[in-house]
């Protein structure tokens, strides 16, 4: 992309053209970003860990896909992927509170009182990390990196191309 004035941007580049670059680069962002926390916590021992892989795995393969975007089955694939993924981070986020949940009992801290608690109360120490080991944000991180790389497919050219009622679909000729 070429800079206009004072290092702005180009006088015919779209506002939405330029926020979907920024949400797709957000996600490329986030996507290494988990993939190295996975790494960091040798997220890998067991069929639950691997699903967080299988995660990033398929938002890298939606960020490879959204490059060479051109027509509605790949808007469709692109979907799919950060679907998937948004999924698999949603579902990790509620394993890893149970995990830690289950934690409560034991904890040094809170382990006396655990069944005393509230249960909201208990529910805030297991999502926040206070009790047990599974880190709740890491998937959540998955699933908001899926969820930006969805809003960037909105209103996509190929997308209006193919929907002929689309305001942004050009109409076609009329027959004489």
């Amino acid at each position: 992309m070429s800079a206009g004035p004072a290092g702005g941007p180009a006088p015919g580049a779209s506002t939405e053209r330029l926020l979907r670059r920024g949400l797709v680069a957000l996600a490329m962002i986030g996507t290494a970003g988990v993939a190295v926390e996975l790494v960091l916590l040798r997220h890998w021992k067991g069929a639950g860990q691997v699903a967080g892989w299988a995660g990033v795995v398929g938002l890298a393969a939606a960020l490879l896909a959204v490059r060479a975007i051109g027509s509605p089955r790949a808007v469709t694939a692109v979907r799919a992927l950060a679907g998937i993924a948004l999924l698999v981070g949603l579902v990790g986020m509620a394993l890893h509170v149970h995990a830690n949940y289950e934690w409560g009992p034991v904890d040094s801290t809170y382990g006396a009182t655990w069944e005393t608690m509230a249960l909201p109360v208990r529910l805030l120490l297991a999502a926040t990390d206070t009790i047990g080991k599974a880190p709740a944000v890491a998937p959540g991180a998955l699933s908001f990196v899926a969820l930006t790389l969805l809003l960037a497919t909105f209103r996509l050219p190929a997308q209006a191309a193919a929907t002929p009622s689309s305001p942004e679909a050009p109409e076609a000729p009329a027959r004489s």
